[in-house]
């Protein structure tokens, strides 16, 4: 148990590994150990052990298909796309305008942006800036990322309606938060 903790201590977050590992029940039957000692108390034990070990397998499956189900969404979205910072605050068109199949030299491919939590922070950071117009576009783009998340992550609708005019189609682009491993900093 404390060999899964030190190899899951950089990985995932303390509440996480309580979830997945269950330090504190795994600490209670360690220190109920002792009593036990008596006749009969060798029974306890291992029913309390296989107890939690039935449910430290099914939160391990549950976290397993949970990821299942994260990398298969990230699979399906198309090309992904981290912006830094810097083009939230300073690209001449809004977020939902930014023409990123031109930018990128797609077509009609389906775009997929990712935006760390780092920069969601120091987007948040930036609502206080000197500049008013840093402040300002820090407050819309971070307006925009909030909408666009309680919308289901799509940014913009694929678009066909260029295809009638001999234009190319205009892939979906969705957008997603990702958090940040526990410990990260900026360099």
């Amino acid at each position: 148990m404390h060999e899964a903790r030190r190899r899951l201590y950089n990985l995932i977050r303390p509440t996480e590994m309580e979830q997945l590992i269950g330090l504190r029940t795994y600490e209670t039957i360690l220190a109920a150990t002792v009593p036990f000692g008596k006749p009969g108390g060798e029974r306890v034990l291992n029913a309390l052990v296989s107890t939690e070990l039935t449910e430290r397998v099914t939160v391990f499956e549950q976290a397993i298909r949970s990821l299942k189900e994260r990398v298969d969404q990230l699979h399906r979205a198309g090309v992904l796309v981290v912006l830094d910072t810097n083009v939230y605050l300073h690209y001449p068109q809004e977020l939902h305008e930014i023409d990123l199949r031109q930018d990128l030299g797609l077509r009609d491919e389906p775009i997929h942006i990712l935006v760390p939590m780092a920069v969601v922070d120091e987007l948040d950071g930036k609502k206080q800036h000197q500049n008013k117009d840093v402040r300002r576009r820090a407050r819309m783009v971070t307006s925009r990322i909030d909408q666009v998340i309680r919308d289901g992550g799509r940014l913009r609708d694929q678009d066909f309606s260029q295809v009638e005019s001999g234009g190319i189609p205009r892939g979906r682009i969705t957008l997603d938060i990702v958090l940040d491993p526990p410990g990260h900093t900026d360099h």
